[in-house]
């Protein structure tokens, strides 16, 4: 079984500078993706 995923052409230091000036980080991932990162508080 193989698996489907979108590829998303963004890096580790664009999500810490978005997270750094309090930007929206569903402009930049999936808002699942967003929310797991704002929950567990990664990249602070």
């Amino acid at each position: 079984m193989v698996k489907q995923f979108e590829y998303i052409d963004v890096s580790s230091s664009q999500i810490r500078n978005a997270i750094h000036l309090h930007k929206n980080l569903s402009q930049l991932v999936p808002e699942v993706i967003a929310d797991y990162i704002n929950i567990n508080q990664l990249y602070r």
